[in-house]
């Protein structure tokens, strides 16, 4: 093995990895808001979904 192959398989290997956190990223991006009786806001405070809309709105948050 001479020095080039390591840098080959080490830019194979970030190359590898850079895709899959590309791939992942959007995991990323899920915000568990609880805090609520599963959505029911029965416990939420007034203006609770008019933060959490703004929240979205502000960040690009799309609803799942």
């Amino acid at each position: 093995m001479i020095l080039g192959d390591k840098f080959r398989s080490f830019a194979s290997a970030m190359h590898e990895d850079i895709a899959r956190v590309r791939q992942l990223s959007s995991l990323l991006t899920e915000v568990n808001l609880g805090a609520t009786a599963v959505g029911t806001r029965i416990t939420a405070l007034d203006g609770y979904g008019i933060l959490l809309g703004s929240l979205a709105g502000l960040w690009s948050l799309r609803r799942i």
